[in-house]
């Protein structure tokens, strides 16, 4: 029952991660015109706050000691600092691209284990990582020399958001081991909510831009940010219950597995459908090397189990 749980979340995540990426794209490329899309942070800020006040209006929040709690509140800002450099890097990076370097978490998940933890990296770990790294390779080999440049920069956003990523994912899990999940979900949205207000306090260019646009594009940039806001909330929830119930380097195997392959088949689907919001390259050398790097990283990531 454990199991089939954690698996249920962990492919439902995955669908949702991968319409999200495309929601987050079309509103960098579109919306913001890839112009300081953190404005989109003003939405999250008031979001991320009414969730936190909802929470706490619906459900019976548990006292926590004060070590825990805070640990909590330092995961949701470490989760909201991360789409930073998340943004940023979408500017130059398709949905597909961008999913392609995430399936490095996997091996930052077992890495973190193995010097904090002192778990043991086998032979096959190691094999696993290097697979792995082919993938963004493959990606970063396939561009264009005149575009190598914006792809680079766009990797090291992306490393440093997946970094981010997985501190608060491993500080949530620290720090909620035997809590009650409600109550140390709420304080972890509260993080978000409170860094998400600060920034956009600190940084008025993105208060401006964000309402620039939405007097420009109105239900254009509210519904898919609506849309969006749903379900990355969801996939907040069902990933750390998923990451509590099982392995975290399984949870992140099988979550970024599923992520890939739906991700890529999105990508070539949406954008035949509907190329402004799909937005892929649908070029043969671009769709190759995608493909490619998709089965190289899948191939990994079976490996790491």
């Amino acid at each position: 029952m454990r199991l089939m749980l954690w698996l249920t979340l962990a492919i439902l995540v995955a669908l949702g991660w991968s319409f999200g990426v495309f929601i987050d794209n079309y509103n960098t490329d579109v919306n913001f015109k890839g112009r300081l899309p953190q404005g989109q942070k003003v939405f999250s800020a008031v979001a991320y706050t009414l969730t936190a006040v909802l929470i706490a209006v619906f459900w019976p929040i548990l006292p926590i000691e004060i070590v825990p709690l805070l640990l909590l509140v330092l995961s949701g800002v470490l989760a909201s600092v991360a789409s930073v450099p998340y943004y940023n890097a979408l500017k130059s990076e398709n949905a597909t691209g961008a999913t392609i370097f995430a399936q490095l978490a996997p091996v930052m998940y077992l890495i973190a284990g193995w010097v904090f933890l002192g778990q043991e990296i086998t032979l096959m770990n190691i094999v696993a990582f290097l697979v792995i790294l082919a993938a963004p390779v493959i990606v970063i080999a396939s561009t264009g020399k005149r575009h190598k440049r914006l792809e680079f920069w766009a990797t090291g956003m992306l490393m440093l958001y997946l970094l981010l990523c997985v501190a608060s994912n491993l500080v949530f899990i620290g720090a909620e081991n035997g809590l009650d999940f409600v109550s140390a979900f709420f304080w972890f949205m509260v993080g978000k909510a409170l860094t998400d207000i600060i920034l956009v306090t600190i940084f008025k260019k993105w208060r401006v831009r964000f309402m620039n646009v939405l007097r420009e594009r109105k239900l254009k940039l509210l519904m898919p940010m609506l849309i969006n806001q749903g379900i990355y909330t969801f996939t907040e929830v069902g990933y750390r219950l998923a990451l509590t119930l099982g392995s975290v380097a399984i949870v992140s195997v099988v979550t970024n597995a599923a992520q890939l392959i739906i991700t890529f088949v999105l990508g070539l689907v949406l954008t035949w459908i509907w190329p402004n919001f799909g937005r892929e390259k649908l070029k043969k050398r671009t769709i190759l090397a995608h493909l490619v790097a998709t089965v190289v990283a899948v191939v990994g990531i079976v490996l790491l189990q």
